[in-house]
């Protein structure tokens, strides 16, 4: 590339390589959550269709058991005895519906059991996934933004950089022919001398920009990926391992 010792091609390459790793693991972090993320919702779901299920039962037992007692209440004019109450069928009906009565107030009493612990359990945790979900990836987007923007303004620089590096090549080429056609004097040849130097410092400047614009995108780069993802990482392990603990 002339007298300048950059490669505009290659310099970006490895920048980009390394983004395109960070955003794989990155990628899968917030597949990891997302796909826990729904998992809590069918756990979710499964529970309350659970408990609705639940109590629809009971419902409809405790309807049985009401019609029962309007039954073993009622009295047969018919007959001497005081009531179906007081005959041995209905004796042995009062004791079954009383077990079944039994068994409604134990499903009812594991319903809100798990109503109020099993599945506040899990709305707290489902929310805490979220949070946490939401935190990683807001944490991500703000600490990858000065990485991104650099890279953009890499690209942009490279592009500054090759078109002045392209017109210092034309000023020159245009100053060695000048010089061989007027030699040592003439104004012509003063003007594209003029031209030529003012293009010389300016790609030069402009070189200089651009190599420090690569350093500053590869310490930032190394610092992401070396320090403040993995710390960012090994947070969210944290936290997911205290929802195991809590659950």
């Amino acid at each position: 590339m002339g007298g300048f010792g950059i490669n505009t091609d290659g310099n970006t390459g490895g920048v980009t390589k390394n983004m395109a790793a960070i955003k794989e693991v990155h990628e899968s972090i917030l597949t990891r959550h997302d796909s826990e993320i729904y998992l809590l919702e069918l756990m979710k779901k499964c529970v309350s269709n659970k408990l609705k299920a639940d109590r629809d039962y009971c419902a409809s037992i405790q309807n049985i058991i009401t019609a029962s007692n309007k039954i073993n209440q009622s009295g047969n004019a018919d007959s001497s005895a005081a009531g179906v109450g007081s005959a041995v069928i209905g004796e042995s009906w009062k004791s079954i519906m009383a077990e079944l009565n039994n068994y409604v107030m134990l499903i009812r009493n594991n319903a809100q059991h798990v109503e109020k612990f099993t599945l506040t359990l899990l709305n707290n945790l489902y929310n805490e996934k979220r949070k946490a979900r939401k935190y990683y990836y807001e944490q991500y987007a703000r600490i990858s933004a000065k990485l991104n923007n650099l890279i953009e303004e890499l690209g942009r620089k490279k592009a500054d950089y090759s078109k002045h590096l392209q017109f210092y090549r034309l000023m020159r080429s245009r100053f060695e022919e000048h010089y061989v056609k007027a030699g040592r004097g003439g104004r012509k040849l003063e003007d594209v001398r003029d031209k030529y130097q003012r293009a010389c410092r300016r790609v030069h400047l402009v070189h200089n920009e651009y190599v420090l614009l690569v350093i500053e995108a590869g310490e930032t780069q190394k610092d992401f990926s070396e320090t403040l993802l993995p710390s960012l990482v090994q947070y969210q392990q944290t936290v997911l391992e205290s929802f195991v603990t809590q659950w």
